[in-house]
């Protein structure tokens, strides 16, 4: 929310009954080859696969989301699961 022109910056569904756990990955991660890879072992074409850090969080809603943490954007969601996760 930007307060000065009264809009969104980013607006993005979240978790509808909240966040029951969250982890992130520091390193690069290709999911073409499945594997991470240290940031600075990296091939540049590999570190911008996804974009360098990962944020992943479960919810209640039985939802898993992958998020790119610098940018914030969520790029994924997983909603196969019927119980929270």
């Amino acid at each position: 929310w930007e307060w000065r022109s009264e809009t969104y910056v980013l607006k993005q569904q979240g978790h509808h009954w909240g966040v029951k756990c969250v982890a992130f990955s520091p390193g690069a991660v290709n999911l073409k080859r499945g594997k991470a890879l240290a940031t600075s072992d990296a091939r540049p074409e590999d570190r911008s696969a996804i974009g360098g850090r990962l944020l992943a969080t479960g919810g209640y809603d039985g939802k898993v989301k992958l998020f790119n943490a610098q940018s914030g954007l969520c790029f994924v969601t997983f909603a196969e699961h019927t119980a929270a996760v």
